[in-house]
Order: C-alpha cells, then sequence, then structure tokens
C-alpha cells in the first residue's frame, strides 16, 4: 500500500514518493514486451539481409537480460538508481 508523507514533508529522494517494488512492475512489463519481440523475431520477421537478423537477436537478448536485472533492483541499496539504469540502458541498447 501506498503511503504519502506528512504535510510539510521535504522530499529529499525519489524513494519517498514511490516505494521500491514499482520495480516489479516495470521488470514484468518489460519481460513480456522481451519475450513477446523474441517470438516475433523468431516467427514473423524475414529480413532480406540476414546480419539483421543476428542484431534482433541480440538486442532481444540484451532487453531479456536487463528485464532480470531490473527485477532485482527492490533488492538493492538503491533501487531506484539501479532499476532506472537498466531501464535506460533497455531503451538504449534493444531500442
Amino acid at each position: 500500500r501506498l503511503q504519502l508523507p506528512r504535510p510539510g514533508t521535504r522530499f529529499n529522494s525519489p524513494s519517498m514518493v514511490l516505494p521500491p517494488s514499482i520495480w516489479f512492475k516495470v521488470a514484468g512489463v518489460s519481460g513480456a514486451s522481451a519475450v513477446g519481440f523474441a517470438a516475433y523475431g523468431a516467427h514473423a520477421l524475414k529480413p532480406q539481409d540476414p546480419h539483421f537478423n543476428k542484431v534482433f537477436d541480440n538486442g532481444s537478448r540484451f532487453h531479456l537480460f536487463h528485464s532480470s536485472m531490473i527485477a532485482l533492483a527492490p533488492l538493492t541499496a538503491r533501487p531506484h538508481v539501479i532499476g532506472g539504469l537498466f531501464t535506460m540502458g533497455t531503451a538504449i541498447f534493444s531500442g
């Protein structure tokens, strides 16, 4: 259950606003999309250049790896930093 801070509380970090468990939900959505993209790449994608198939497979693996690491973010000392960095990594390396 999300608890809101008392009036007059200063916000020193984002962890006071969002609970660390939000990263479990982000990891679930990210992992489901990674599996969906992998299935699309394995069954529906028919590129002209075979090199593109290898690039798509590599991006799909990075996406799934990053999703797994996002799921572990709430277990760390700084879950929002770790979750945010791995989410950015997913967008940069898999996007």
